[in-house]
């Protein structure tokens, strides 16, 4: 399953023509740890998915997750 919200939260990050970076900046994690999460490093952590939804309300939970 959390390959699955990694997978969207990349579509997120392509179709609004990001970077992992400027993502990170947004929701305020930093970008050492995001990277670590979307690579499979680190598990990703409910925070910052809490700080991507809250981030960005018009973004579907049901859809993330």
């Amino acid at each position: 399953m959390q390959d699955a919200i990694v997978q969207r939260i990349r579509t997120f990050i392509t179709l609004n023509r990001w970077s992992v970076n400027s993502l990170s900046k947004a929701i305020n994690v930093p970008q050492m740890t995001l990277n670590r999460q979307l690579s499979g490093v680190s598990s990703l952590s409910v925070e910052t998915i809490a700080a991507i939804l809250t981030t960005f309300p018009l973004l579907s939970a049901e859809w993330l997750l």
